[in-house]
């Protein structure tokens, strides 16, 4: 153990925008009382000199937002103790759900910072920091370092189970950029002194209150400071930032750092299960994001004529984006223990009659007003881009089909608004594509949609092709119902309404395990039982409070057993339609099940297929769910006939192996999927494509399941539609009318071989038709790539706060280091790498071909690119 040298100390409290109260009144409370407390004791603490004075750390968007809504008084004086380095900011926005996030919004949200720097002529914290929540994905350091973030501080929660962590490490992403992290296990922050076994001469002492509770007092600081030179004699104290720790950390170059090269899974996950509507809007306004700003700067790009997207409306896009990251932040609602406890003496009430009597008191609705906060992130994002969404009508003469991939995309369905018969008239060559009336929508299938850009065809008025050519996809015999095309063929048992074959016909491949207790496919709704709850507890516990009891547990939950409620066939009804066919299924559930207890009334399981498809699209509708306050969930359940299964998830950015890539003590049980599952056997793959709900457990249902290493016995996947394991702050019931989508693709090898990426961008991404200004209908197409680019994903194309110049990121989804050719429909004037806050790192004109219309560059695994570009807008326009 090496002499210690230097106690760098940090204050901090940590952050929930909500919890200890509304969010509205949490936010105001950090612009009123709290932020003249920390006036205060900065300025009633500078006597001590510049290395003892007090020094506040908040994340990036509270002090933004805190700055944006106190008086000029109080503006006046935080911008003193800002200059003067006393009030400062780290890294990141603030504590989120990291796994649970898209990637480029998570980018976005390092903007705050930032923003900060640049309007007070400050370095961006190299430093960040989140608390609480017990694990992160490995996405995360990946991420960080691309920001210019090199050190990252963990708090877990006191009495959640780490990761099997060491106190300090690097924390490897799949890019392989590592940045330094330190671990607190037990707490929040850290103790003033390091522990007998810390090796190295320098130690950050994070000293942080709790829930929003605020900074130290005058007192406490200069106990501190007293305890330190008492404690501690000859060993350098400064009062300062993560930063200061991390620079002289850094500049030390140690060499007996451990390496950990996994995926910290989150054990609080399974909340996001409480939300299934706003989830599900959230990963659709993901999607459009990132799709309608690119269509924005493209067409920008092409309008020689001028900008017909003002400032505003990027502005938009960006409140967007601001409102879905606040949907990710951890908090989700009130803690239950200071609103619903208090009115029986600790208890809850279970018995639905006494439940509905209880939701009429002012604190029951005062913990469902903090969860429609959280919903009111969803309508605020939805809001802000409402108007900037393209559409058609009957006079648009031109219309363009756009695609936001970046590649060719053919024989796919676009919907139009035209409100006319008629067809397409493909510019280039003529070709006619007739719009098929398929109830109240029209349908065009359109072929040679380019990269990123859109193909202009002209509306032509005329007879539109009523869809009268049913092809027979699926029909009934005595026995069976039988969706069949080339491809796939799936059975339904008529009796029983169960799926006894989804066989995949070129491979000759039988998926349907006809041996596991339940069926493909099948809808399982539990309510969990007091043993349950307990052994989860014991299970998870890393200490034991009071408040573990009730936050992790369910106060006053009666002595149940579990029970498991499935579903009885009802009917069974048959559509088919020119090139597909719907198979419905309908079911009751039994009584007991949503009258005693939550579940919905109805389930209706929708099966679609297509003439050319090489996937099933299966979507569930849960009707009229009940609300209730037991411990609940709902799952579909798909057992998979496989030998030698091996399990790929797409989450938050890469692909991980959720057998092997997870450490130890992090979440084994419960894994967020972004974009696509994939379960190879031998050579043979099926991947499932979730539009709506990202939870997924393999082997068991994963709710209330806790250990430190897990490898499944059965080859089952519980997709969890919802539940309520939470005791505190997350939604304690929830109920309505849900819909739940999947596509089920059959593939040969594995994800890679089998385009499952391919499938789920298509499957996320449709094709749009945007009205096409007539100056832009003289050229049959325009976009941003004049060639496919394939196994990357556009994360964001849009204008830089530098005139004239776009920003593109986009990210590897193939997990390989390689060369890619960008090749640009406009030629380039200047090209340079940028770091993700779109500062530029080195020039690229050395790497430009194709008289600068091409960029060739070199990505690694999973790496986030970040590119500035100025275009030549014409031929003729020469280089400067």
């Amino acid at each position: 153990m090496q002499q210690l040298e230097t106690i760098y100390v940090v204050f901090k409290t940590h952050v929930d925008i909500g919890f200890t109260g509304l969010v509205r009144e949490v936010l105001h409370h950090y612009e009123t009382e709290m932020i003249d407390d920390v006036i205060k004791v900065c300025e009633n603490t500078q006597k001590f000199g510049k290395d003892h004075q007090y020094v506040w750390t908040m994340p990036a968007w509270l002090l933004q937002h805190t700055l944006q809504n106190i008086s000029e008084n109080q503006r006046e004086r935080v911008e003193q103790l800002i200059k003067q380095g006393q009030l400062v900011w780290h890294a990141l926005p603030f504590t989120t759900h990291t796994e649970f996030c898209g990637v480029e919004e998570f980018i976005r949200g390092l903007h705050f910072s930032k923003q900060l720097a640049d309007r007070y002529g400050k370095r961006t914290p190299i430093s960040a920091k989140m608390t609480d929540v017990p694990g992160h994905t490995w996405m995360l350091p990946s991420i960080l370092y691309k920001a210019g973030v090199r050190f990252l501080h963990l708090g877990c929660n006191s009495c959640s189970t780490p990761p099997d962590v060491p106190r300090l490490f690097y924390w490897e992403g799949p890019d392989g950029n590592r940045i330094l992290t330190f671990y607190s296990k037990g707490g929040y922050g850290t103790d003033l002194l390091p522990p007998d076994d810390w090796p190295y001469p320098i130690w950050l002492a994070l000293q942080q209150t709790h829930d929003n509770i605020g900074p130290q007092s005058d007192d406490i600081v200069e106990n501190v400071l007293s305890e330190l030179r008492q404690k501690a004699p000859g060993v350098k104290v400064k009062f300062g930032t993560m930063d200061d720790f991390a620079h002289d950390f850094l500049k030390r170059k140690m060499t007996d750092i451990p390496i950990i090269k996994k995926d910290l899974a989150d054990t609080w996950i399974h909340g996001i299960g409480t939300y299934p509507q706003e989830v599900s809007d959230i990963r659709r306004l993901r999607t459009e994001l990132s799709s309608l700003e690119a269509l924005m700067s493209i067409e920008q790009l092409c309008n020689e004529h001028g900008n017909r997207h003002r400032k505003t409306a990027y502005t938009a896009i960006q409140k967007a984006y601001e409102h879905v990251l606040l949907f990710g932040e951890h908090t989700w609602g009130l803690d239950m223990k200071i609103t619903l406890l208090p009115m029986r003496n600790g208890e809850r009430v279970y018995e639905k009659d006494l439940f509905l009597q209880d939701k009429q008191s002012d604190s029951y609705k005062r913990a469902e007003a903090s969860w429609d906060e959280q919903r009111s992130y969803v309508q605020r994002a939805e809001k802000a881009i409402r108007a900037l969404r393209p559409s058609t009508s009957a006079d648009d003469r031109f219309i363009g089909i756009y695609n936001p991939l970046p590649w060719t995309r053919h024989g796919e369905e676009v919907v139009l608004e035209c409100g006319q018969n008629g067809f397409l008239a493909d510019l280039e060559n003529g070709e006619r594509y007739p719009l098929v009336r398929d109830g109240k929508s029209q349908k065009a299938f359109v072929n040679r949609i380019p990269p990123a850009g859109w193909r202009v065809f002209k509306f032509v008025p005329g007879e539109t092709a009523i869809c009268s050519e049913a092809k027979e996809l699926a029909k009934k015999t005595d026995t069976q119902v039988v969706l069949e095309n080339r491809w796939i063929t799936v059975r339904i048992d008529r009796r029983s309404g169960a799926i006894v074959s989804f066989y995949d016909k070129e491979r000759e491949k039988e998926w349907v395990d006809d041996g596991a207790s339940l069926e493909f496919g099948d809808y399982q709704y539990s309510v969990y039982g007091k043993e349950d709850i307990l052994r989860f507890m014991k299970d998870y516990a890393y200490d034991l409070t009071d408040w573990y009891v009730h936050d992790f547990g369910k106060a006053g939950y009666p002595r149940i057993k579990r029970k498991v409620f499935g579903a009885k066939l009802k009917r069974i009804d048959i559509e088919n339609r020119w090139n597909q066919c719907r198979v419905i299924i309908t079911k009751e559930v039994a009584r007991e099940s949503y009258e005693a207890y939550g579940n919905a009334k109805t389930l209706h399981m929708i099966l679609s297929l297509k003439t050319d498809q090489k996937g099933v699209d299966v979507q569930y509708r849960l009707c009229d769910k009940q609300e209730t306050p037991f411990l609940e969930a709902g799952h579909f359940v798909f057992p998979l006939k496989t030998r030698r299964p091996q399990y790929c998830l797409q989450k938050m950015g890469s692909v991980i192996d959720p057998v092997t890539d997870i450490l130890e003590q992090a979440n084994q049980r419960l894994h967020c999927c972004d974009q696509w599952v994939d379960v190879q056997d031998g050579e043979h793959g099926i991947g499932f494509i979730p539009l709506d709900t990202p939870l997924l457990s393999i082997g068991e249902a994963g709710i209330l399941q806790y250990s430190k290493t897990y490898v499944p016995e059965q080859s089952t996947l519980f997709f969890n539609a919802f539940n309520n394991q939470w005791g505190t702050n997350f939604p304690q019931w929830m109920g309505g009318d849900y819909t739940f989508k999947y596509r089920i693709v059959l593939h040969g090898g594995n994800w890679k071989k089998g385009n499952v990426w391919k499938a789920a961008a298509e499957t996320r991404h449709s094709l749009t038709a945007v009205p096409v200004d007539p100056k832009l209908s003289e050229s049959f197409s325009h976009g941003l790539l004049n060639r496919d680019v394939e196994g990357i994903a556009i994360l964001a194309f849009k204008p830089s706060d530098d005139d004239g110049n776009y920003i593109l990121r986009f990210q590897d989804l193939l997990g390989e280091k390689r060369f890619i050719t960008l090749t640009f429909q406009n030629a380039l004037r200047k090209a340079s790498e940028c770091d993700l806050l779109e500062r530029e790192q080195g020039d690229l004109q050395r790497h430009l071909r194709n008289l600068d219309h091409s960029l060739i560059t070199e990505i690694k695994p999973y790496e986030i690119k970040t590119l500035k570009l100025k275009f030549r807008r014409s031929k003729g326009e020469e280089e400067s």
